[in-house]
Parts: C-alpha cells; structure tokens; sequence
C-alpha cells in the first residue's frame, strides 16, 4: 500500500526520530532510538509509553502530536 501524509520529528539531541503515516485508512510509523539501535513500530511505541512512561516526555507529546496530525489529514 502506498504511504500519504508521512510527517517526521526529530528529538532536538537527535536519539529518538518519530515518523508518522497513513497506508489506506490506518496510521503508521516507526519510533528510532539512536542509543539502542532499534525502530518500534508505532504501535508498539504507543503502548509500551502508555502503561509505564518509557520515552522522554518530549518524545511523547510530539508522537502523539504527529498522530492527531496525520489522523486528521
């Protein structure tokens, strides 16, 4: 499926890079940590930060800033 309205954010220390996206009616996206090496899917991002805060705050607000953003477009 095609990728539209992809957004992007980058954390201002560069470790965390947030992209954000729609294939179809879904939103997608990927969480890069730069200090573990690894990308969470968003969904995967999403819930392990709603049970128990794991990202930096700043993280947070601008994924889930991302998501309301692609949602309405």
């Amino acid at each position: 499926m095609r990728r539209y309205g992809e957004k992007s954010w980058t954390s201002s220390d560069g470790n965390h890079k947030v992209t954000v996206w729609k294939e179809g009616r879904e939103v997608k996206g990927t969480v890069f940590e730069r200090k573990t090496g690894k990308t969470r899917s968003l969904s995967d991002a999403v819930s392990i930060d709603r049970d128990h805060p794991y990202f930096p705050s700043e993280v947070s607000e601008n994924l889930n800033r991302l998501i309301e953003e692609v949602t309405k477009s």
